[in-house]
């Protein structure tokens, strides 16, 4: 129990994602920005370094307790078997969630229960609050099965919070009112990423081994295939050929549970395409957005959609031009030639264009990094987000 964060309006916040990701960190920064002493959050994570994060970045909580929710192996078998296997998988992944969220409610007398990921992993915690009779309010930060449970949940929830207007359609589509979604969008630390002064930019070149007019792009993401690195990779070869002295960072660490292969592959591209002395695969850093620092621009290269994107606001944050997929939530963070550029999914000659042009082009990348700065510091801050999400926490019924 922490005494920063006890007091206020008793809510359950429960995450119930597979591990450290984006959803603990978009937490951690609601509970920092929200209004000292309105709210106060009993959290649920299932991982140790969830709950190590939220203590780490000083959130100021009621209580936080790991509630370990297991993810066994999909069912195998005949289809009844299969059925049966499935009923029982949910029950065991769920369950920890369910009871864990009944305890801290009555334990607190929590006023409503807010599930931090989507409805698909927060079945436990969605189904607790229907049996506790409190209002549920999801913030959904990325696409949902649209199955038959997933509908059943969807409309027993109270409020869901999207990431973007994108993710918003695609609750729209499971049958839930319009009245009951708002646009939140994700918080961008616009504190921790920021333009680097004359020194920091000059150190981290050096760091990286960049010389001074070295044109530098960067990508920041898991190495997975549906993100595009390979597309950034034959988009880099034809810039090259362009800009000699051109190089290209990768940021992200591989996934070899999800895309087996796929960091090796990357690597083995660069050399046949010749660009492998000037590519950097620099892995998983929690040096972020120091690295970027060095940059002169950044690219976001998705094959499909992505519910918001935030490498994209971190990368306009930092005050880089930032060329991204016109799909999903990036569309609606960066507006065409005046905060940044958009191009084509899967199209390298497109992205290679759209890069040559910022290339060649020093007072637009000036401009469009600028602008990108003060339009995601007015709209996606965490502040901003918090002031969303503090008006959806405020409204009926959370406020009864």
């Amino acid at each position: 129990m922490s005494s920063r964060g006890a007091d206020g309006v008793p809510f359950v916040c429960a995450d119930s994602s597979f591990g450290f990701g984006g959803s603990v960190v978009a937490l951690g920064r609601l509970l920092r920005a929200l209004p000292e002493g309105k709210w106060a959050a009993h959290v649920i994570v299932r991982h140790a370094d969830q709950e190590r994060h939220l203590r780490d970045v000083e959130a100021p909580l009621a209580s936080v307790r790991t509630v370990p929710m297991p993810d066994p192996s999909p069912p195998r078998g005949p289809a009844l078997l299969r059925t049966i296997a499935g009923a029982i998988r949910h029950v065991r992944r769920h369950h920890p969630a369910w009871s864990a969220v009944k305890t801290v409610a009555r334990e607190t007398g929590a006023r409503f229960v807010h599930a931090n990921n989507g409805i698909a992993a927060s079945y436990g915690a969605v189904a607790a609050a229907v049996r506790l009779r409190l209002p549920c309010v999801v913030s959904q930060r990325g696409y949902e099965w649209h199955s038959a449970d997933t509908r059943w949940f969807a409309r027993r929830v109270s409020m869901f919070l999207a990431d973007s207007r994108h993710v918003a359609d695609d609750v729209a589509r499971l049958g839930v009112p319009e009245d009951r979604i708002r646009v939140t969008w994700a918080p961008v630390d616009v504190a921790g990423f920021r333009p680097p002064s004359p020194v920091e930019r000059a150190a981290v070149r050096a760091e990286l081994g960049l010389l001074p007019g070295t044109f530098a792009v960067a990508m920041t993401g898991t190495l997975l295939r549906w993100k595009g690195q390979d597309v950034f990779l034959d988009a880099a070869a034809a810039v090259a050929r362009s800009v000699p002295d051109a190089r290209f960072l990768l940021i992200g660490g591989d996934a070899p549970d999800a895309a087996p292969g796929f960091a090796a592959a990357l690597r083995a591209q660069a050399a046949a395409l010749g660009i492998a002395e000037r590519t950097s695969f620099l892995g998983r850093r929690d040096d972020v957005a120091r690295l970027l620092r060095g940059a002169d621009a950044a690219v976001h290269c998705s094959r499909s959609a992505e519910p918001f994107g935030l490498v994209v606001g971190e990368a306009m944050a930092t005050g880089l031009p930032v060329v991204a997929s016109s799909l999903g939530g990036p569309s609606e963070q960066i507006r065409d030639g005046a905060t940044g550029l958009l191009s084509p999914p899967g199209d390298a000659d497109a992205l290679a264009r759209a890069i040559l042009r910022l290339a060649d082009d020093a007072d637009l990348r000036a401009r469009l990094g600028a602008a990108a700065r003060a339009d995601v510091a007015a709209r996606f801050s965490s502040e901003a987000y918090a002031e969303r999400v503090d008006r959806a926490f405020g409204d009926a019924p959370f406020s009864t």
